[in-house]
């Protein structure tokens, strides 16, 4: 049918049959090819969306990769400092380990220069004196200084002289644990020391400026100074324990106090807090007639903490002289001083000792 089409179509147009069949022909390879290229300018605008898309992707997979650069960078650089605290802790770790070793050399050279005084005594007893000396030296400085007189107590040197390490700190504040009772006094008084003790900068020093109203005869004026033998300021230290004193008192000592503060406004002065001590101490001042607060109790609540063999015999101490001779406990009560020491470290070779002898030897006593 096409080829008699084309025959008649080329008769009219004066063509050849066969010519006219290939442009037809031809016609519709045009129209196959214009089709197929639309179709490629459609696969390509996909491809070039496909393309701007896969770009925008790389863009932020580009800018995610920088960020993470410059985390490992700060991360290498964090690590670098670290690495130097580190290396500045362990040389601070070896200074403190080397202060341990001389505190340690220098106990072991005091220990042993007490060897030749004890030579004679029993081992217990020589234990019990090098446990008592450091408060016996104390007490003959103090002597030493209450006969002296006021030139020489700037000019002679203590025994008890401290050296100073000069990053120590004082406390922000004196704890104290609140308002204490007349059964409990002298274990809280004792407790207290140890506070102020602890927040000191000159814990040595200033024990024993604390410890002057332990004197015998000292007054409630001796205590407005704040420095201890015109040498030591303890000023800020005292403003600190006379703020816990105070926030720990019951309305009728305070009274007590504020008329006190209002009697040194008038001169000017300010009451200070060892003074505040000092009323607290007036107001549990023990007579004669009160020692029968304290019982056997009082001896089974003295306990030894954290090896600290001084503080445990001072408190026993003190809780025997509160007894009294003629309240003095049985020897079977006694015997809670030898458990309390079963517990030392310190003591094991001395107890040791205690069990190997016999029953009624002169040193199986307390």
């Amino acid at each position: 049918m096409k080829s008699v089409k084309a025959g008649l179509v080329g008769r009219e147009c004066g063509m050849p049959p066969e010519i006219y069949t290939d442009l037809e022909t031809h016609k519709e390879l045009l129209l196959e090819t214009q089709q197929s290229w639309k179709g490629c300018q459609e696969e390509l605008r996909t491809s070039r969306a496909k393309v701007r898309e896969l770009q925008s992707e790389y863009t932020v997979a580009e800018a995610n990769k920088q960020a993470q650069l410059r985390d490992i960078g700060e991360t290498r650089v964090r690590l670098a400092d670290l690495s130097q605290k580190y290396d500045r802790s362990k040389g601070t770790i070896e200074e403190l380990r080397a202060e341990i070793r001389q505190y340690e050399e220098q106990y072991d050279w005091q220990y042993s220069t007490q060897a030749g005084a004890n030579a004679e005594a029993t081992e217990p007893e020589v234990k019990a004196r090098s446990v008592r000396q450091p408060f016996e030296r104390v007490a003959e400085d103090e002597e030493r200084s209450e006969v002296s007189s006021p030139s020489q107590a700037h000019s002679r040197t203590t025994v008890c002289e401290e050296v100073v390490d000069p990053r120590a700190r004082e406390a922000d504040r004196v704890d104290v644990a609140g308002w204490p009772k007349p059964g409990n006094f002298r274990v809280w008084r004792m407790s207290l020391t140890d506070k102020v003790v602890a927040a000191a900068a000159r814990p040595q020093t200033a024990f024993r400026w604390i410890t002057m109203l332990n004197k015998s005869g000292v007054s409630y004026e001796e205590m407005a100074d704040t420095s201890f033998e015109s040498r030591v300021s303890f000023a800020t230290l005292d403003a600190k324990l006379s703020s816990a004193l105070t926030s720990v008192a019951p309305s009728d000592f305070l009274r007590q106090a504020q008329a006190k503060k209002a009697e040194a406004l008038t001169t000017g002065t300010m009451v200070t807090g060892r003074q505040i001590l000092w009323l607290i101490d007036q107001h549990f001042k023990m007579t004669e007639s009160d020692r029968s607060i304290y019982d056997t109790e009082h001896i089974f609540a003295v306990a030894l903490r954290g090896d600290n063999l001084q503080v445990f015999v001072s408190m026993w101490d003190n809780v025997l002289v509160s007894l009294g001779t003629e309240n003095r406990p049985a020897p079977n009560i006694l015997e809670t001083f030898v458990r309390q020491l079963r517990r030392s470290k310190r003591m094991e070779a001395d107890m040791a000792y205690y069990d190997r002898l016999p029953a009624g030897h002169a040193d199986r006593t307390y």
